[in-house]
């Protein structure tokens, strides 16, 4: 496996800027590594090394930490190493050497703010200068994160530079909404009124930052505001002279020191101006953020603050030592001038320029990994057109399928299938959204109907052409296009991934009576021929298809069903509710189109009518389609008064409260693979009884899994559970722990390294 090795003076460094990126090689399929200063434990990071870096160059343990990291270094063959910080990077560098020439190890430096600048002092210029321009011819790519350095980087030093605007703004941080009454609590919390006029600056108490200066500007206007306050989060490494300072001037009640703080976006958030008063930065995240946030801003005229913020035209920049006209501008903001929300107002428009996809976007671009980046999706699902965006079944939509499982490993996904310009917003209704960034649908025509020579050909070419265009194919069987699909790539060289989800012979064969029955073991022999000659194959289910589709090539076994919530409270809900069955209707559910005829309705309405008999239940439809034929039915079996027909729920929050509301769900389909609905419901701790269909019989216990048109079998174990709570429990029990099997975190992992392999295996050739 490919290694990547993150270096810096210390953790704190890469837990606060650089997880995404240990997380964008992780999901590329490297070996993550981390050296530091440090024992912290770091996300995404599958070695942790502790290496004496010091801060200081004059320390005699950063020639211990050479020797240390030149080892790891040597022993590890990295294929990329990016190091931070200006020590951390000094130590990697020298550490690299050999590596770079030996094993052709690319060095990457990110200079977040060099230590010599305009107006630096002296003594820094001396020292930091000359290090850094010779090391240059040891660094593959210097990254710069401000125009200032990259300008003077690019003019003087002897390597590859580029420009990235910092670390980006994580937006993930902001992803909350405070009530007014939660904002007001937070202030409370402080020391705050919610009339206090609030200003902010989180940022480390330091001489670089200026907060001392910052104190002796504001004293005079605090002193005679008593609504006027000043939070300063940050680890102090002033040793309390800025407390001292505050308390000398008798405005530490209005001056908040609060430490170190981890709600920072949410303190932005009841602030009312952000200032920074430092006299040199790199690209400073706090100013970034309250951007972000759309505070006004005022900074003090350095590098880097200069680079995000503009005079009078997104925030107020003042010079280094102009305290009175820094004081002016609180004043100004205070009074709310007309001008400063339209400074605040551009200035985030402004921030998202700097967000932290488009921030990573750039940085990726920059390691230039080696990667397959568009994949092409075969499949025969339908889908609608309408006002340029595609709506379709809740499976294939984006955010549940294409973002999180294709657009992880790829730049781009192209699917094709069946699609249809829908009239108006009726022929959508109850649809979902399929479509959104980098993701494209071409719609072709069917070719399992009787326009099949017709449509045929035009099919054929259309897919043939975007095998072309794309890097890989992912080939959904059973479907008639897929089919088309595996026919072209046997004959080409392109690699391709067929997921098999279903049974072929069984879907077909019940679909019709009479069309049906005549292809299905036509199209079951060509998916089974697809299947056993393709290269890669992943199964959704652990034994049944494997038997009905054999392949030894290289089969993985692994669920499209994933579970994002599994918890011993949702366990304990249903518990209790079980307990507390006595003098409650018992409601039995079942997950269906009521067009469909293998959904098992019949047989649901038929046992329900003898369970009736004996106990108070009701059932439960849960489905599209129309319901008159089983309605007509549930009033021949004399059960129509306790038949409901529930409303289409979307995957989610809904479908859930849906399944935890429901007591028994019957699943007595004719086919299935591994149906969805089971496993939601075992994650919640559910009881089901179910047909002995696909891979049910697998995760299910065989007490609850009977032929799929046994009525009396069904309604005899419906009966026996709601008499026997004990047994109802235990199944949570079992159900609950079998649900864990398909944890979204453990699949995705499995899923996402074997088509890495697949990737790495096709780029290596």
């Amino acid at each position: 496996m490919k290694k990547v090795l993150f270096t810096a003076t210390v953790d704190s460094h890469i837990l606060a800027f650089h997880l995404p990126y240990l997380k964008y090689f992780k999901d590329n399929g490297y070996e993550v590594h981390v050296a530091t200063n440090g024992k912290e434990k770091i996300p995404y990071c599958d070695k942790k090394f502790t290496v004496p870096i010091e801060r200081s160059p004059y320390k005699l343990n950063n020639l211990r930490a050479i020797r240390k990291l030149k080892k790891i270094i040597d022993n590890n063959k990295y294929e990329i190493i990016h190091t931070h910080t200006p020590m951390g990077s000094v130590v990697t560098r020298l550490a690299a050497l050999k590596t770079r020439k030996i094993n052709k190890t690319r060095v990457i430096y990110t200079a977040h703010g060099f230590h010599f600048y305009k107006g630096a002092p002296k003594k820094n210029w001396i020292i930091f200068y000359p290090i850094e321009k010779i090391l240059a011819r040891y660094t593959d790519i210097l990254i710069t994160i401000n125009q200032e350095d990259y300008k003077r980087a690019k003019k003087k030093f002897n390597t590859r530079v580029e420009y990235a605007p910092g670390v980006g703004i994580d937006e993930e941080k902001f992803n909350f909404k405070m009530s007014e009454n939660e904002k007001s609590k937070l202030r409370k919390s402080l020391g705050l009124k919610d009339s206090d006029f609030v200003m902010i600056y989180p940022a480390e108490l330091s001489k670089r930052k200026r907060q001392v200066w910052l104190i002796n500007t504001v004293k005079e206007l605090i002193l005679n505001n008593s609504d006027i306050h000043l939070l300063l989060p940050g680890r102090d490494s002033l040793k309390g002279q800025c407390q001292k300072l505050a308390k000398e001037y008798k405005i530490d009640k209005q001056i908040h020191f609060l430490g170190f703080r981890n709600d920072i976006p949410k303190l932005l958030t009841i602030s009312n101006l952000s200032l920074s008063t430092s006299f040199q930065e790199g690209f400073p995240v706090n100013i970034m953020e309250a951007m972000y946030v759309g505070l006004p801003i005022i900074v003090s005229d350095c590098r880097g603050c200069r680079d995000l913020i503009k005079n009078n035209k997104n925030g107020f920049v003042v010079d280094l030592d102009d305290r009175l006209n820094f004081t002016n501008r609180i004043k100004e903001v205070k009074d709310n001038n007309p001008k400063v929300s339209l400074l605040a107002n551009q200035a985030r428009l402004d921030s998202q320029r700097y967000t932290l996809d488009k921030v990573m976007k750039q940085i990726t671009d920059i390691y230039d990994l080696k990667k397959i980046n568009n994949c092409l999706f075969v499949h025969d699902f339908r889908f609608s057109v309408y006002r340029n965006n595609i709506y379709g079944d809740g499976q294939f939509e984006y955010q549940n399928l294409w973002k999180s499982k294709y657009l992880s490993l790829f730049d781009n996904v192209t699917i094709i299938a069946r699609g249809n310009i829908a009239k108006n917003n009726t022929d959508i209704k109850n649809k979902f959204k399929l479509n959104g960034p980098n993701v494209n649908f071409i719609s072709t025509k069917s070719i399992a109907s009787a326009t099949i020579f017709i449509n045929f050909p035009k099919v054929y070419k259309k897919i043939k052409e975007e095998i072309k265009k794309n890097d890989i194919v992912i080939v959904r069987l059973p479907s008639m296009q897929g089919l088309v699909a595996c026919f072209i790539l046997r004959k080409s060289n392109k690699p391709y991934i067929i997921e098999v989800v279903n049974n072929g012979f069984d879907s077909i064969y019940y679909h019709d009576k009479i069309k049906g029955k005549i292809l299905a073991p036509i199209l079951h022999y060509l998916n089974k021929y697809s299947i056993r000659n393709a290269d890669n194959i992943i199964y959704v289910t652990n034994n049944y298809l494997q038997n009905v589709y054999p392949n030894t090539k290289n089969p993985l076994a692994c669920s499209d069903v994933v579970i994002t919530e599994i918890s011993d409270k949702l366990l304990e809900k249903r518990i209790d509710k079980i307990k507390n069955y006595k003098n409650k209707a018992i409601k039995i559910g079942l997950v269906g189109s009521y067009d469909l005829n293998h959904k098992g309705h019949e047989l649901a309405i038929k046992a329900i009518s003898e369970v009736s008999k004996t106990h108070n239940v009701e059932l439960h439809f849960l489905g599209r389609g129309n319901k008159n034929r089983w309605l007509k039915m549930a009033k021949i079996n004399r059960i129509d008064s306790v038949l409901y027909f529930d409303k289409p729920l979307k995957p989610g929050k809904a479908m859930n409260e849906w399944l935890d509301d429901i007591d028994i769900l019957l699943v007595p389909s004719k086919i299935e693979g591994l149906p969805r609905i089971v496993v939601e419901c075992m994650s919640r701790g559910g009881i089901i009884v179910a047909s002995e269909v696909g891979e049910i019989p697998f995760i299910l216990d065989s007490k609850n899994v009977f032929p799929w048109n046994s009525v009396q079998q069904f309604s005899n174990r419906i009966a026996y559970l709601l008499n026997n709570p004990k047994e109802m429990i235990n199944i949570a029990r079992t159900n609950s722990i079998k649900a864990s099997e398909y944890s979204m975190v453990k699949l995705s992992k499995i899923r996402n390294n074997y088509i890495i392999q697949i990737i790495d295996n096709e780029l290596s050739k």
